[in-house]
């Protein structure tokens, strides 16, 4: 997935209109990506319970930077907290509202390449992610600029991979610089789908009996 793929989100308008509450468990994030960073900070999502798409206020730079030497680890956690200039909940009829999202990815580590193989276009490098988030809709706008009370929030959990393309740094002249720290300024946060906790039940249910019946074969003359 390139950076391009944000800009196919559509402007919309804010609606007043009036929320569920949010359930005492969290909604799941199911697929669908958060990108953050100063290239774009918008999201579009799936989850068990309604989508939503979301992007913040066009020119406002959200502080992500990531850097290091060939050969060293660098940590993609990051965390994001910011209000929304367009946020869309998917349901069949689309509610438009105001939003704040906080979200924070806890993700692995990356090792950075050798400068080389970094040069022109960068390195993508991938590692796993853990998520928790909340989406905190108002009534409008204006609400929510005046610091008044959410009308209804939404916690949200999920995981998937992170992936974040790291590049040689520059002068004013366009030269590589091949002594600096390899760098990236935007991260991908690309969710799947993972099983409910009864699911895993299950799972392990089913292993447990087909490793009984293994073993019971095997005692047979």
């Amino acid at each position: 997935m390139g950076f391009s793929r944000i800009a196919s989100l559509v402007p919309i308008a804010l609606l007043t209109v009036g929320l569920p509450t949010a359930t005492a468990d969290p909604i799941t994030v199911t697929s669908g990506y958060i990108q953050v960073g100063t290239d774009a900070t918008d999201f579009l999502i799936s989850t068990t319970g309604p989508g939503f798409a979301g992007e913040r206020e066009t020119g406002v730079i959200s502080p992500v930077l990531f850097s290091g030497l060939s050969g060293e680890t660098v940590n993609l956690s990051t965390t994001f907290n910011y209000e929304l200039s367009n946020a869309s909940l998917l349901t069949p009829d689309r509610n438009d509202f105001a939003a704040r999202v906080a979200f924070s990815f806890t993700a692995g580590g990356v090792t950075l390449p050798p400068v080389e193989a970094a040069l022109g276009d960068g390195t993508w490098l991938s590692t796993t992610f853990g998520f928790q988030g909340t989406i905190f809709g108002y009534e409008s706008r204006d609400a929510m600029l005046s610091g008044a009370a959410p009308v209804s929030t939404y916690d949200l959990i999920g995981s998937g991979t992170a992936r974040a393309r790291f590049g040689v740094q520059q002068n004013n002249m366009g030269e590589p610089l091949f002594n600096q720290p390899l760098a990236t300024h935007s991260v991908v946060f690309e969710f799947v789908q993972t099983p409910e906790p009864g699911s895993w039940v299950l799972v392990g249910s089913g292993l447990a009996v087909a490793g009984w019946r293994f073993r019971r074969s095997r005692r047979k003359p």
